[in-house]
């Protein structure tokens, strides 16, 4: 028999459900297929909160070190102090260190590294099996995520909506366009946080 709690997280997830579909009208997401190719990363590894990285700056032994990307998005490091380093790959966080430390260095070359990634938390919403908060690996596309939700509900309909705070990002992806592989929706990545509510 179905506890007291399971019955109120269940009515918690239907309300926000209701609440997010009542919010999302579809003239305010944007197809998949109009996305500029810098929101489809197919594989690029993205960092995020919780990953820890190995920092390397050649022939600088003193400089190199591990950190971890705290809450913020941001890590600590000798004379750059905090470094935003969320939401970039590490070719580019690397660069960006690169440039810099040019002012404390003669040429540095910077390698950056993820030792340990965290998994994202995605909020799946809607006609899915398994409404709720879902942890998946980084770089995961929409078709991965719905299968750890236990896939589409026979109410579900050919819409699958993303919202994404950072930045903010309204997607429309065709349920029956990303099985089938057409178009640019396999090559969509889901990122940390994002909500992905299924019509």
């Amino acid at each position: 028999m179905p506890t007291l709690k399971n019955n109120s997280l269940k009515l918690v997830i239907c309300l926000l459900s209701a609440t997010v579909f009542c919010c999302t009208h579809l003239d305010k997401f944007q197809a998949v297929d109009k996305l500029s190719d810098d929101l489809l990363p197919a594989a690029k590894y993205v960092i995020g909160a919780g990953d820890i990285l190995n920092i390397q700056v050649l022939n600088q032994s003193s400089l190199t070190t591990r950190a971890t990307v705290r809450s913020d998005g941001r890590i600590s490091f000798p004379f750059l102090n905090d470094v935003e380093a969320a939401g970039k790959s590490p070719e580019i966080l690397a660069h960006d260190m690169q440039q810099a430390l040019k002012q404390y260095l003669q040429m540095p070359v910077v390698s950056v590294s993820v030792e340990i990634s965290k998994p994202m938390s995605i909020s799946v919403l809607g006609n899915v099996v398994k409404p709720g908060v879902v942890a998946i690996e980084n770089g995961a596309g929409v078709l991965q995520v719905l299968a750890t939700a236990g896939g589409l509900t026979d109410l579900a309909s050919d819409h699958i909506l993303v919202i994404r705070n950072k930045p903010d990002t309204r997607v429309l992806i065709s349920y029956r366009n990303l099985v089938r592989g057409y178009g640019k929706a396999q090559a969509f990545r889901i990122r940390d946080g994002d909500v992905i509510v299924v019509e």
